[in-house]
């Protein structure tokens, strides 16, 4: 029996293409006692009138309208607007599969964040493929908090569109995204969410959402000049909650390394699009990315080989050697078959 309402909120802006595939996937799930909500955040295409029709079909549907104030700023109207005991979020060139909410539900308890695996599926005209981004090789997994860095490399903590959250623990402690970020919001909203409720995991190891990539779509086709920044916030976050659950020193070294690593791909943004300013602009920017002092600080809390690894890929940066270290990564991520 469906006692309990599920409220769906899904941020809208210029989907139209996309935007009846997902929202027929929430309106046909098994599950039926629904809220859904799209928050059209000042679409310029036809989105605004798919989601009209829509709640003209449907009772379950509520469409609020707003000028454009960015992605956590409409799901944040969600959460103001949101009737039901739990809540999820979708992204609107994605979709569902149908049994995603009634399947998260079953498994919901209180002390746990309850998560799902999901596909990435690479998409041109249409899905050309998919991967599955799974916890483990069983049915489903309780996972203490403390392995909180396996889940975030797995995949699993970066997006909010793949859990069901309780709406009490939500509302209790005042969480919504911070809406002056264009990027890591999601991750630093899971990672509060699970400090302030103090809960575990439990993971359903069964793709039952799907995360759509365009075909040659990546964070380095977008510039973004607080892109250094972001991951700082990001993995500072990740660190003291590690600290405060007291994670593995094998842990921490990884996740000092996987800090690394992001702070490099934050210089990729810059290199990929250096020519989107002048030459004199990029070589300032360069020159402040490399020479902050944050690089000795991570190489200095890890250990063995991985030391060894980040400290020649920081002098390979410093030395103004970049375009090497990416090179050697792109070739291996080609061999690899890595998007």
């Amino acid at each position: 029996m469906e006692t309990c309402k599920v409220t769906v909120i899904v941020a809208v802006y210029n989907a139209a293409r996309y935007l009846e595939r997902c929202v027929n996937s929430i309106c046909l799930q098994t599950y039926k006692n629904l809220e859904i909500i799209l928050v059209n955040d000042g679409s310029t295409d036809n989105s605004g009138e798919i989601c009209d029709d829509f709640a003209k079909n449907d009772k379950r549907v509520l469409v609020i309208h707003q000028s454009n104030k960015g992605v956590s700023a409409a799901r944040n109207i969600g959460i103001n607007r949101a009737h039901g005991e739990y809540m999820m979020f979708v992204d609107a060139d994605d979709f569902l599969e149908r049994r995603m909410v009634s399947l998260l539900i079953k498994h919901v308890e209180d002390n746990y964040l309850t998560i799902c695996g999901y596909y990435i599926d690479i998409e041109k005209n249409e899905i050309e493929s998919s991967k599955k981004m799974l916890y483990e090789q069983v049915n489903v997994s309780k996972v203490n908090k403390e392995k909180v860095v396996d889940v975030y490399k797995k995949g699993l903590l970066g997006s909010v569109w793949n859990k069901m959250y309780l709406t009490r623990i939500i509302r209790n402690s005042g969480l919504f995204f911070l809406d002056n970020l264009s990027l890591g919001e999601d991750a630093l909203f899971n990672l509060k969410y699970i400090t302030v409720s103090n809960c575990d995991f439990i993971i359903l190891n069964e793709p039952l959402y799907h995360y759509v990539k365009r075909k040659n779509e990546s964070l380095n086709q977008k510039y973004r000049s607080d892109f250094f920044e972001i991951q700082i916030k990001l993995f500072e976050s990740i660190i003291d909650f590690g600290n405060n659950v007291r994670i593995s020193k094998d842990d921490m070294n990884e996740l000092n390394c996987l800090y690394f690593n992001a702070l490099v791909v934050a210089i990729d943004n810059l290199y990929c699009n250096r020519k989107k300013m002048t030459s004199a602009e990029y070589n300032a920017k360069m020159n402040c990315l490399k020479n902050e002092k944050i690089y000795k600080r991570l190489i200095k809390g890890i250990n063995g080989k991985d030391k060894v690894i980040c400290f020649i890929r920081y002098q390979l940066i410093k030395s103004g050697a970049f375009v090497v270290d990416w090179k050697i990564r792109e070739v291996i991520k080609r061999k690899l078959g890595v998007e």
